[in-house]
């Protein structure tokens, strides 16, 4: 076993593991003798679990041209698998071409994370921007990074997400009357809070 303890203990012990990728069978297993604690008082031979969760760690470098992440959401016209412009790799996520003035496209994604929260980071790259036009990324519909302009290549963007059920979304807004502006996306990966 990855952790044993062979004593009784008074309180609730908390015990993070991290496990390996690939497919793989959890299970808790447990075995208690019959014994006295000091003093004479007999173990009463029960074993509680509480509040086992799971958080996996989601990475999407777009190189096999599908989203692994099926609950993905588009709004508006889809973003598009792109081999000009990646950050690792050779393919990127772009946001649409040919939205007209006042149009946007969005994606989303709803994230259930564990008591410890997450944290979620991802790359991206704006070019050839017409000053209204925006690149919004939210939680919860909250504004945590709005981009205006282009870019200096590629930047990294890193949220803390507190725990429980969180949307997350990335938003390209064409506001100019000229469309040449795109945002490109790479690297996104989702991780367990230590």
């Amino acid at each position: 076993s990855d952790r044993g303890y062979t004593y009784p203990t008074k309180d609730w012990m908390d015990l993070t593991m991290p496990i390996e990728p690939g497919q793989h069978v959890i299970m808790f297993r447990t075995w208690a003798p019959t014994v006295s604690l000091p003093g004479g008082s007999p173990v009463s031979n029960t074993i509680h679990v509480d509040k086992v969760s799971f958080q996996p760690t989601l990475f999407e470098d777009y190189e096999s041209k599908s989203l692994a992440w099926n609950t993905i959401k588009m709004t508006g016209k889809e973003w598009a698998f792109d081999e000009t412009k990646a950050h690792g790799g050779n393919v990127s996520l772009r946001s649409p071409s040919g939205l007209n003035v006042g149009q946007s496209s969005k994606m989303s994604f709803e994230l259930t994370t564990s008591r410890r929260g997450s944290v979620l980071s991802f790359h991206y790259n704006s070019d050839g921007w017409v000053p209204s036009d925006k690149f919004m990324f939210k939680i919860d519909g909250n504004i945590v990074l709005e981009v205006t302009k282009s870019s200096r290549g590629w930047e990294q963007e890193t949220a803390i997400i507190s725990p429980g059920m969180h949307i997350l979304s990335w938003e390209f807004v064409r506001a100019g009357n000229e469309g040449g502006g795109a945002v490109w996306l790479d690297d996104m990966k989702i991780v367990p809070r230590t």
